[in-house]
Parts: C-alpha cells; structure tokens; sequence
C-alpha cells in the first residue's frame, strides 16, 4: 500500500473518485468550514493558503490516499474540448454543465488516530496488521464530507468505493474508526455496513467493522445501487 501519486481515476456508477490535488483546496476547505457540517469534524480553520500547504505536504506522503468525489456522468466534456464560443457561454448553460464532472464530495484512507484509552479494546485493536504500531494509528478510511448537492445514491456508493479499495485492493481485515454520539445519522448508516459500536469515551462512539462483516453486507446495497441490472 504505497501511494505514488500517479494513480487513476476510479469509475462508479452514481460517483467517480480522483486524487485531490492542491487546486482543490478551496473546495476542500468550503466542506470542511461547512457550519453544518463542521459541527461533526476536528475544526478547521477557514485558511484558504493552509488549506493549500496541507495539501502540498499530502503529496510528500505515500501512506495517505485523498479523493474528490465527483459525479458520474456518461459522456463528460472537457472545458478544453468546447469550442471558445461554447465555453464564454457554458457558466449560463446549464446543458453544457451537466456534461462536465463536478466536485461533490471528498473522502480519503490514510492513517487515523482512532485507538481509544481503554487497554483492553486498544490492545485487541493493535493486533491488527493495519496498525501503525509505533505511531498508534490505523490505515481506515475517514475525512468523508459530502456536499448538499450529492443525492443518496452518491452518498452509498462513495462509502462502498472507498470501502471496497480498503477491503478487497488493499488487503484489510478490520477498519476500527470513531463517530462523535450525537451524529445518530452516520452512526446508523455505518451500522447498516454491518459495524459495532466496542467502545465509547467521552463523546466518542469506537466502532470497527470487518471484511467479512463488509462483504456480507454489501450485496444489500449493490441491489440498492442497481448493479445486479447493469450486469444482466
């Protein structure tokens, strides 16, 4: 699991995942500044230049993964494919912009600092081989935000993506990660996947879910997502 950078864009039905890269910091930084959804994230602060400088270090790293979602579309146009004419008018053209990808959303796997203080569930969880050991943190996917614009399909099927790399490309057993008590919504959506909630400290819920768990579930929601229709 080495991230050099180069790697492409990955295709869904509802959804695309690509790299983020340092121009997408202002988007990055409008979600993560959201009032209505920064009530739920480690605060950020509204900083457009360190948005872009923790951007620039992300790219120093090959243990991190960082992805815009973007919406799917079928036959996507590239602004530097439009003619000039088509292109001054695209901003009022609401055809010509249904045709270009547009951001919707980020989500990345990178190393999370999710072992709790309880020895017992910490000692289980550092028996897992995605364990940073020395630095306690484990490779899972987090920093999911999507914008008012994604629908609920685009929503499942980023976290089946992302989850689908992290279990079946990757080679991970077990993803533990933690859901602030209050967040009913999420915490009932990841307990759908099939996780469980082991540990709860202050205001943090400690869940993990298992490959096994993941790919039980996940039938469910293909059928949701319509594939079993795509493969007839």
């Amino acid at each position: 699991m080495i991230n050099t950078h180069n790697f492409e864009k990955i295709q869904g039905k509802y959804i695309n995942l690509r790299e983020a890269q340092i121009e997408d910091s202002a988007f990055i930084l409008s979600l993560r500044t959201d009032p209505n959804k920064s009530q739920f994230l480690n605060k950020t602060e509204n900083s457009l230049e360190k948005q872009e400088a923790y951007m620039r270090r992300y790219k120093t790293l090959d243990n991190e993964w960082y992805y815009i979602i973007e919406r799917a579309v079928k036959n996507p146009v590239r602004q530097d494919e439009l003619p000039p004419q088509s292109l001054k008018q695209s901003r009022n053209d609401l055809t010509v912009q249904s045709c270009m990808s547009e951001a919707i959303g980020v989500i990345s796997i990178y190393p999370n600092n999710v072992l709790p203080q309880d020895s017992d569930i910490r000692m289980r969880w550092l028996m897992q081989h995605n364990i940073i050991r020395d630095r306690a943190k484990a490779i899972s996917s987090g920093r999911w935000i999507m914008s008012e614009k994604a629908d609920y399909l685009q929503v499942l099927e980023s976290v089946y993506m992302i989850r689908n790399i992290l279990f079946c490309e990757f080679g991970i057993d077990f993803e533990p990660f933690t859901v602030k008590n209050i967040n009913k919504k999420v915490l009932s959506f990841h307990k759908q996947w099939g996780a469980q909630v082991v540990h709860e400290e202050n205001e943090l819920l400690f869940l993990e879910l298992s490959k096994e768990n993941f790919l039980k579930n996940k039938i469910k929601f293909e059928k949701i997502l319509g594939y079993e229709e795509d493969s007839m």
